[in-house]
């Protein structure tokens, strides 16, 4: 599956930037939070980080172009699809069937799949404010979006801040529950300060077997039809 990955919102009043350098180029492959351009607003200059991950299929900007909020920066294929493609599900089967007249025929199947399921084991994950740009070493924490307890996506907005330049919504980098938040609303944070604790399970890809016996079908007997002779 093909995703478009946008230039986000920039801050209030920002509807456009210049592409000061293109980070990537068709082919790369790329993943959440990677840096993909290097803009340039009125008020600052930002590495955008992508939202999406993937082999980049597209590349529709280059530098020195005049980009909108909201214009498709790059194209990508996405990996879950590869990975899919690369590792098919596989079936075999085994049929069993009894071929005597007057018994019942049945079937009996194995199907293996890859699934991923959770390790039970869990981490606790620290969150670091991300490199903001050249020369931006902090910013002034305007709003935070998450609590002790919640349970936050990748890609969620954790933290609001506001530099020098621009205010932009932080996202985080994984999914988890938060266990700890350790900026408040007028805080200074620096660049590579931990934001947020969030507790984190493992995951991990495995080859499970589902057998399976079709329902038995039993062979109609017709009835013998006699005729006597009186």
């Amino acid at each position: 599956m093909q995703t478009e990955f946008k230039l986000p919102e920039l801050g209030e009043n920002i509807e456009s930037a210049n592409v000061v350098n293109v980070l990537v180029k068709e082919g790369d492959y790329i993943k959440k939070d990677q840096s993909v351009i290097e803009i340039e607003t009125d008020k600052a200059t930002i590495e955008v980080p992508s939202t999406v991950e993937g082999k980049i299929t597209k590349l529709f900007v280059k530098a020195g172009d005049k980009v909108k909020v909201g214009s498709t920066i790059i194209i990508v294929e996405d990996t879950a699809e590869q990975v899919a493609e690369s590792k098919p599900n596989i079936t075999t089967e085994k049929k069993k069937e009894k071929d005597i007249e007057g018994e019942s025929k049945s079937e009996i199947k194995e199907t293996k799949k890859v699934v991923t399921v959770s390790s039970g084991k869990k981490a606790i994950v620290d969150f670091h404010l991300p490199d903001l740009g050249e020369n931006i070493e902090s910013a002034d924490v305007v709003n935070v979006l998450v609590n002790v307890g919640d349970f936050i996506e990748k890609d969620q907005g954790i933290i609001e801040i506001e530099t020098d330049k621009a205010t932009i919504e932080v996202p985080s980098n994984v999914s988890g529950k938060v266990v700890d938040v350790l900026v408040k609303a007028g805080d200074k944070a620096k660049v590579g300060q931990t934001i947020v604790k969030i507790e984190t399970s493992e995951t991990k890809e495995v080859l499970v077997s589902e057998t399976f016996e079709t329902p038995a079908v039993k062979e109609q007997e017709l009835p013998e039809i006699q005729s006597r002779k009186k």
